[in-house]
């Protein structure tokens, strides 16, 4: 389901602020929400699915129904088109950009207990690294591959992570000391 979530908001080709004004729910959903829905860490509830299907003009069978594909061209993409005055030619695609990104992390407790950490390191790279075709490059080392469509998403994206992250190892009493770099070039988060 997260596929087509993401499948339609870059389709419209806004942000995730831009999508939450979009579908109405400022204050009932966050970015970083959005951002779980999208990676499929969470399923939104039945009020956002509806707004999400809605906005697209398709059932939320389509959303929610994964032997059911979103149509090729949604139907709300050429309504807004043609509100606009312009002549429709919108077309929703998948993201068409990956991007490798390099993850220093460190995780401490305040006892410094080698499991309180370990534990901590474990539910991270299983509830949020894992979701970006983790990959060990060292010790404290991760390649992760993000697929967005642009430049904003990316950085949604990458900053959803870290404080996803912070709040997992939160949970596990550890704090953190993380970094975050696109892999050959000097972008940093």
């Amino acid at each position: 389901m997260g596929e087509k979530l993401l499948w339609i908001r870059s389709g419209f080709g806004l942000s995730q602020t831009e999508l939450i004004e979009r579908l109405d729910l400022v204050g009932l959903v966050n970015r970083s929400e959005v951002s779980d829905f999208e990676r499929d860490v969470r399923e939104p509830d039945l009020e956002t699915l509806m707004a999400y299907a809605e906005l697209a003009g398709v059932y939320v069978d389509h959303l929610i129904n994964d032997s059911v594909d979103l149509p090729r061209e949604l139907p709300a993409a050429w309504r807004v088109e043609q509100v606009k005055g312009r002549r429709p030619t919108r077309q929703v695609r998948a993201p068409a950009n990956k991007t490798v990104v390099i993850l220093l992390l460190i995780i401490e407790s305040a006892d410094r207990l080698t499991r309180e950490e370990n534990r901590a390191r474990m539910a991270v790279e299983k509830s949020h690294l894992s979701l970006h075709q983790m990959k060990r490059a060292g010790e404290n080392e991760y390649e992760l591959v993000f697929s967005h469509v642009g430049e904003e998403d990316l950085d949604e994206q990458v900053y959803a992570l870290l404080r996803d992250i912070k709040t997992e190892a939160g949970r596990n009493n550890c704090s953190v000391k993380i970094a975050a770099r696109e892999k050959g070039a000097d972008r940093y988060w």
